[in-house]
């Protein structure tokens, strides 16, 4: 019984500190939970960067995709052929108005 007691009391819960007063204006003190949850996201983040870039370089520039026909590049700029219509007749509905 006496070993059970000697285990329990070596088993006291960690608790980190606080950011000292005279630290503050460095900002917020990160914790282990908290660079846990930020290298978590990061590490997502990556790993989706990652997938897009493979599938970028898996593409084949010569595959075919209707898209092209609908969209044309002015100026630089992407631009969508038939929201070209569309703006047109919606101005034209408010100006017959």
């Amino acid at each position: 019984m006496s070993s059970f007691k000697n285990a329990m009391k070596s088993q006291h819960t960690h608790r980190e500190r606080q950011q000292p007063t005279d630290r503050q204006h460095l900002g917020f003190l990160e914790k282990k939970k908290d660079y846990k949850v930020r290298a978590a996201d990061y590490n997502a983040k990556q790993k989706v960067l990652k997938r897009l870039r493979m599938k970028a370089m898996d593409k084949n520039p010569d595959e075919f995709n209707y898209h092209m026909i609908n969209s044309k590049i002015v100026e630089g700029e992407h631009v969508e052929r038939w929201s070209d219509k569309r703006k047109r007749a919606a101005g034209e509905t408010l100006s017959a108005e």
